[in-house]
């Protein structure tokens, strides 16, 4: 407070509302006000000190999913605009749990949606951004983005796991993610690589056990494990689809882009991973 008047703080003009409150430290042109040493004659009697009765309901704060909280007199209130969630505490989800809970509501009405689903309601997982595809009738599918393009041109890595790319699925991070996958009947996701004089699976010279000697490529899994198989291969065999099906190009027994050289790039090994337990 800066004034050079006299000021009433707390009350103390008869037949005028006053405040009604508690006030904590009380700063008068720069200088902290120290109750105990202000002159008697100065302090109204209706003024209590140390006695404040006002319990702080927003500290913590109860609301839940960073929503504000704001207080009057003895009720809180918890604004849940933009948070996706309702009730007293922003704790009820608005989204859908499930493609297969929003296909009750929109199935008949349109093939495919983009909507936010929030798996475990008001749980610890964030609500993600899919796609629900309804087109078959006995089989309701999400689908998740990523922010990789269809095509990423890679030149100029020459050793073994040189280059990396990493996959940002929006706001499912892996714990999502697993939950996603462990709901699912089924899940797959395409990999498709064409190459130009570059190898994908094949030992490099001299083998070995590290990552680097075990293969040009690789996968990591949401685990973290490095996969050595490719879209259409099996857990286990160091093979893309065409090394399994034993049609590979050329003298190759692992990939496509695996071999001799003699056929015409771009060469391409794709297909889709389909096992739970590795993806």
């Amino acid at each position: 407070l800066y004034f050079d008047k006299v000021s009433y703080i707390g009350g103390g003009r008869p037949q005028r509302y006053s405040f009604q409150g508690c006030l904590r430290q009380i700063r008068i042109n720069g200088i902290d006000v120290e109750w105990d040493k202000l002159d008697p004659t100065t302090r109204h009697r209706s003024i209590i000190n140390g006695s404040c009765m006002i319990q702080d309901r927003c500290n913590p704060n109860p609301c839940k999913h960073e929503a504000p909280c704001s207080q009057t007199g003895s009720t809180f209130y918890c604004d849940c605009t933009n948070t996706g969630y309702a009730g007293a505490v922003c704790h009820q989800s608005e989204y859908f749990t499930s493609c297969s809970e929003a296909g009750l509501f929109y199935a008949l009405q349109q093939s495919t949606i983009n909507i936010t689903i929030d798996m475990d309601g008001s749980g610890v997982l964030e609500p993600i951004e899919v796609t629900c595809d309804f087109t078959d009738q006995n089989t309701v599918m999400t689908m998740l983005h990523h922010d990789a393009p269809d095509d990423v041109v890679v030149d100029g890595y020459q050793a073994p796991g040189s280059y990396r790319r990493k996959l940002n699925y929006g706001r499912a991070d892996r714990e999502t993610l697993g939950e996603l996958v462990r709901r699912s009947i089924e899940c797959d996701q395409s990999l498709t690589y064409q190459c130009w004089n570059a190898k994908l699976l094949q030992l490099p010279a001299g083998g070995g056990t590290t990552y680097e000697n075990r293969a040009w490529g690789w996968w990591v899994s949401q685990d973290g494990r490095p996969q050595f198989y490719w879209g259409g291969g099996v857990p286990g065999l160091q093979k893309c689809a065409c090394g399994v099906e034993g049609t590979c190009t050329g003298d190759s027994l692992t990939c496509n882009c695996d071999s001799d050289g003699s056929a015409t790039p771009p060469l391409v090994d794709t297909g889709l991973l389909q096992f739970k337990v590795s993806n």
